[in-house]
């Protein structure tokens, strides 16, 4: 069984290696992961304290990867009606 990890960003081109990965996952009888990376902005703003950093960090996680993996359930509820390839859903939370 092959495994396929497929990076995501609901941009049209990852939407459309996800078809290419479906496709291929059926001819092996694979497993796709699709993997979304979460990056958080607060690094940038350099007038936070480490404090207000780390709160701003959770609060803007919790919503986004609500958001996130939302749209992800989504795309799983609509291939889950053909049963095949069997999708995963990973999301990293980077930083």
């Amino acid at each position: 069984m092959k495994r396929l990890l497929v990076p995501i960003d609901f941009s049209e081109s990852s939407l459309n290696a996800l078809i290419l990965a479906k496709h291929i996952a059926k001819r092996s009888e694979g497993i796709i992961y699709l993997l979304h990376v979460i990056e958080l902005p607060t690094d940038k703003y350099s007038f936070l304290g480490n404090d207000q950093k780390e709160e701003l960090k959770n609060i803007y996680t919790l919503h986004f990867i609500d958001i996130v993996n939302e749209k992800l359930n989504e795309i799983k509820d609509n291939n889950e009606s053909n049963k095949k390839p069997s999708l995963h859903i990973v999301i990293i939370r980077y930083r």
